[in-house]
């Protein structure tokens, strides 16, 4: 038999066997053990059992997200923009909550014309400092605006930064010499159409200096950071091909003090035409290295775009140790990490692959190697988003997320606020020929009529969704899901399990019928 005949028999038995599975259905088999509870709890939804409380702010208008921040006192500050509150066009918007989340104050600030506020800190004299965008007081197209307010929020100076054309500053910090570092993106000041642009201030306002980074391409900067040596790290998007074979890779980049550059790496996934990767927040690690969380290989912002949320660990010279993928078919992305006390990691972004709406907000949290442990969506029926840095872990080791809303709230679009705990229900994974997943209820409640969906991406194989019920799993109770079907798949993949809003995802190896965890 020559090889051409041998490889169209192969084929023939690949599609029969396809065939035969469609006909014959997926086979689960569902497992139970349980321990007796002798002290029984009311039921309880499964999303209540992982959120502690959700609340919004806003008015009828559009009021929107980008920052939450912690304070000494323990409460939080979330910045933002406002219609709902504004002069007219949209202000700058700064809420002071306590520790339960509840509104201490809220300001706003602008003019006549578009302003708004994306990022912002607690600073050393018990104030304020916010950075955003401004259209009334800019020089240019639009300016980078930084205004310092008082402990109660009060406004004591702004100042606009800029050229004559865009310039945009996503991220503010201040730095140990009591200034404040910006990092963002600068049209005016860039040899292409846009530069990285990190700008040194002192604690009045006043530039020290301010410098460009890129070359002919288009370049943005999210996040920056202070070393122990004042030394600065930030990263963003650089577009490094002149040819145009990718947009964007993920940058990170260090300074010294000044501003001069020692080193630069850039980061890609196998470049396609017209897609771009980027990173929006970076932290240092335990072990003196980094990890960027950002989003690769989008082509769009729409529900039917592409793209995975990316993180990748680095050393400390900013060399890669390893990356993870996380994500569906749509669109995905991270934009907020923090490290955990145990040494793993929790992210924030937003999902149109998972979860029950248009999009959702997205908490993911990961072992020390970048394995997740679980996930958590949140939203309703309409778009939810979570961008920028809008995460921060509580004293009583619990998660603080925020974002936009248009599901909850008053009006077109409420700035949403959720306190998470870790999840009731454990979901551990086997896997072999096919594959099965072990749910288990380590809550203080019982839960009944759980629905859970399995979804295979990212690999060519048949079936790829598969879906049930769980009548009853009380507490201390074990139920595992078996998938006994046939199933071909080649290459590297993701399986996702979903209870309600909870999930977990690991990605695989598929040999035909054979499933490996990666």
């Amino acid at each position: 038999m020559n090889k051409k005949m041998l490889i169209r028999n192969i084929l023939i038995v690949l599609l029969f066997l396809c065939i035969f599975v469609n006909v014959a259905g997926l086979q689960l088999k569902e497992k139970y053990s349980s321990i007796n509870n002798q002290n029984h709890l009311s039921l309880t939804s499964l999303e209540s059992s992982s959120m502690l409380w959700s609340k919004t702010f806003g008015g009828k208008g559009s009021d929107i997200c980008w920052s939450l921040s912690k304070t000494q006192d323990r409460g939080y500050i979330i910045i933002g923009e406002t219609t709902s509150f504004d002069y007219k066009g949209g202000d700058a918007w700064l809420i002071k909550l306590d520790a339960e989340g509840n509104e201490e104050w809220n300001h706003t600030y602008g003019g006549s014309r578009g302003d708004y506020g994306l990022d912002g800190v607690e600073t050393k004299d018990g104030g304020y400092v916010l950075v955003g965008g401004t259209k009334t007081y800019n020089v240019g197209d639009h300016d980078t605006w930084l205004i310092k307010t008082d402990v109660f929020g009060n406004e004591i100076w702004n100042k606009s930064y800029g050229g004559v054309n865009r310039d945009q500053g996503y991220r503010v910090i201040q730095v140990a010499d009591g200034g404040f570092v910006i990092c963002g993106g600068s049209g005016s000041f860039s040899e292409g159409p846009n530069d990285y642009w990190i700008i040194k201030i002192d604690a009045e306002g006043n530039e020290i200096w301010n410098i460009t980074y890129g070359g002919l391409g288009a370049d943005w900067g999210y996040d920056v950071i202070e070393g122990i040596n004042n030394e600065l790290y930030f990263t963003g998007g650089t577009d490094t091909s002149l040819d145009h074979t990718h947009i964007l890779d993920i940058g990170l980049v260090q300074l010294d003090k000044n501003g001069q550059i020692i080193w630069e790496k850039t980061f890609n996934k196998p470049p396609e035409k017209q897609r771009w990767d980027e990173g929006y927040s970076v932290i240092k690690t335990n072990d003196k290295g980094f990890l960027i969380a950002g989003i690769a290989h989008t082509y769009h912002w729409g529900e039917d775009g592409q793209g995975d949320g990316w993180i990748i660990k680095t050393d400390e010279k900013g060399d890669m140790i390893w990356n993870r993928i996380f994500g569906g078919d749509l669109c995905d992305g991270l934009s907020t990490v923090k490290q955990t006390l145990d040494g793993g990691y929790v992210l924030a972004g937003w999902t149109y692959s998972y979860g029950g709406g248009d999009a959702d907000i997205w908490l993911l949290k990961i072992d020390s190697m970048g394995y997740v442990e679980w996930d958590i969506t949140l939203g309703g029926e309409e778009w939810e988003w979570s961008m920028l840095h809008t995460l921060e872990l509580t004293d009583d080791d619990c998660f603080l997320i925020a974002g936009t809303t248009n599901s909850f709230g008053a009006g077109g679009s409420d700035v949403y606020l959720a306190k998470i705990k870790k999840p009731a229900l454990d979901i551990s994974f086997q896997d072999g020929f096919g594959f099965s997943f072990q749910v288990n209820n380590n809550g203080d409640v019982d839960f009944t009529d759980l629905d859970w969906t399995i979804n295979i991406s990212n690999v060519v194989l048949f079936g790829n969704s598969f879906e049930g019920s769980i009548d009853s799993l009380p507490t201390g109770g074990v139920i595992t899901i078996d998938h006994q079907g046939l199933m071909i798949g080649f290459g590297s993949g993701c399986v996702r399990m979903a209870i309600g809003n909870i999930g977990k995802t690991i990605h695989c190896l598929f040999i035909g019928p054979l499933v490996l965890k990666m």
